[in-house]
């Protein structure tokens, strides 16, 4: 079966429900993080491997919370 889009009016409008409704998108980038510091032997260090993978985690937890305090309705 083909894809086809899911809107909330598809049921009532018919065919013509089946049309998009637009939507705003916004990028948001974060700060640099820099793990150079660290060598190859990082790899090794299971406790130090998993601090950074957590430091990213935060860094992109804090991003979405960002974007969704500055997100106002979506299809306006």
């Amino acid at each position: 079966m083909p894809s086809f889009p899911i809107t909330p009016f598809f049921p009532l409008f018919g065919p013509l429900g089946m049309i998009p409704l637009p939507s705003k998108y916004r990028i948001i980038f974060g700060k640099a993080m820099y793990f150079d510091k660290y060598g190859e032997e990082i790899l090794e260090d299971i406790e130090v491997t998993k601090n950074l993978v957590n430091q990213v985690k935060d860094e992109i937890r804090s991003l979405i919370d960002f974007g969704l305090k500055k997100r106002s309705f979506p299809f306006l």
